[in-house]
């Protein structure tokens, strides 16, 4: 399943396999794109599990009081940060991701799933708009990380 390959300039947000098993992180884990690419950050086709691709200052798991480690935690919670469940951006358009969106260099994809009978999107796409590295992480399974390097 690590080996997989999307097609370009798309990240599969775990991985589904043909009998039902799943890896738990992007693929590929790691890009380089030049300043102005779209990546579309998608759901692998055949998963039954649930992910977000979130960007945003912190480490969900080694910094838990950062930006994204507070709305990581909230999926431990009775109540879900609206941050984690909701896309930063309105759909259908396309966020230009810099270290200045939203104040912070946040993006987020919304939850997302493969499952006809749910209104979750499959997929969301983000642009990337300035030079730099960007970290992106499931809210729900924070240990899944992608980075992607944009010069």
């Amino acid at each position: 399943l690590p080996k997989a390959t999307p097609p370009a300039n798309t990240v599969n947000v775990g991985v589904a396999g043909e009998n039902g098993e799943e890896l738990f992180a992007f693929v590929p884990s790691t890009m380089t794109v030049p300043t102005g690419t779209t990546l579309n950050f998608r759901m692998s086709p055949g998963s039954f599990d649930v992910h977000t691709a979130t960007a945003g200052p912190g480490n969900p798991e080694s910094e838990p009081n950062s930006y994204l480690g507070q709305i990581a935690a909230s999926f431990q919670s009775p109540v879900f940060d609206p941050r984690a469940v909701y896309p930063s951006e309105q759909p259908p358009s396309t966020a230009t991701l810099t270290p200045g969106l939203h104040g912070n260099g946040f993006w987020n994809s919304a939850v997302m799933d493969t499952a006809a009978g749910t209104p979750l999107p499959s997929n969301n796409s983000v642009t990337f708009g300035a030079p730099g590295t960007y970290d992106f992480y499931c809210m729900i399974h924070p240990f899944m990380k992608a980075t992607v390097t944009v010069q």
